[in-house]
């Protein structure tokens, strides 16, 4: 697991410890994978299961793999889908134009704003299925963070909060009565 994600579990088990009945509720706010590298679209639905413990099995189609990604997510409530090592991802021809299709069924079926992570993106936008799904959002680029401090510790927890704040990934809409 990468840096990327590693933060992302340390950021749910805090929210756990806040707020215990989130984990009682089955609630996950955030969803984390990584891309292997040529994912395919059954790749990729297949990783969002595995965040979750959900087994996948063996002879499942695409479609019903991305269905059930997209039923879980809803039942947990993830308002928040991660895509690591996005450059991993073969973006030219039918097969990465499949797979970045099969996110954009993902992200418009759950419902949830999406973080792309990786390196070089704008350049590896080769074909029109990933331009198309790189202009949803805004492209932002970043430095690494580093976890060596409190104050680079505190500055992780700081962008962390501004997600919450601005997505809505803590939105009491979404949340059973009493969870806060």
């Amino acid at each position: 697991m990468g840096a990327t994600g590693f933060y992302v579990r340390g950021v749910l088990a805090l929210r756990y410890r806040r707020v215990p009945t989130g984990r009682k509720w089955g609630i996950v706010p955030v969803c984390y994978i990584e891309v292997a590298p040529k994912s395919t679209p059954k790749m990729i639905a297949a990783a969002i299961l595995d965040f979750y413990g959900v087994p996948v099995g063996e002879r499942r189609t695409q479609r019903e793999l991305v269905n059930n990604a997209v039923t879980v997510m809803l039942a947990r409530r993830t308002r928040m889908l991660i895509v690591d090592e996005l450059q991993m991802l073969r973006l030219q021809g039918s097969a990465g134009d499949d797979a970045i299709d099969t996110l954009k069924s993902i992200i418009n079926n759950a419902g949830c704003v999406t973080v792309f992570a990786g390196i070089d993106l704008t350049a590896k936008m080769a074909s029109r299925a990933a331009e198309q799904i790189m202009a949803r959002g805004e492209l932002r680029h970043l430095l690494p963070f580093s976890y060596a401090s409190d104050p680079d510790r505190s500055r992780w927890a700081g962008l962390v909060a501004s997600f919450e704040r601005d997505t809505a990934v803590r939105s009491a809409a979404r949340w059973p009565a009493g969870v806060r």
